[in-house]
């Protein structure tokens, strides 16, 4: 395993490795098990660095994700997820989280955010992927 300053490498389970440039300093690894793993100086830059991972390799499941917890998936997937949107909307997700996230304490909204910045820098980079900004409400 190497410690890499601005760029990180990802070892795919096929043994392809794909550079991923990051600004915050970690160390990325598979383990046995194929989970990818990021290993930094501070919690703050391994969170960031898995946002990165996440919004390079997750971006749209997880825009999918967050379109169906707001009960708003009808409305680019069709008619067939009215039923769910419904349900969904009666559950007031949105709502629940704006209130948890009010209650964080300041040390989880710090790593959030860090999480959310790093979402943000890679998604930003995709090309034709449309979407809110990341942010500890939405994570």
């Amino acid at each position: 395993m190497k410690k890499l300053v601005s760029s990180a490498v990802l070892a795919l389970g096929l043994g392809i490795l794909l550079p991923i440039p990051l600004h915050a300093q970690c160390t990325i690894s598979e383990g046995s098990q194929g989970v990818v793993e990021a290993k930094a100086d501070s919690r703050l830059e391994a969170f960031e660095c898995m946002g990165r991972l996440h919004g390079r390799y997750r971006a749209e499941q997880m825009r999918i994700l967050r379109q169906t917890a707001r009960g708003r998936l009808a409305a680019e997937k069709g008619s067939a997820f009215i039923k769910g949107d419904f349900i969904l909307r009666l559950l007031e997700l949105e709502r629940r989280a704006g209130k948890l996230e009010a209650e964080l304490p300041a040390e989880d909204r710090r790593l959030l955010e860090s999480y959310s910045k790093g979402v943000n820098a890679e998604v930003a980079g995709v090309s034709g992927f449309q979407g809110d900004p990341w942010t500890p409400h939405s994570v």
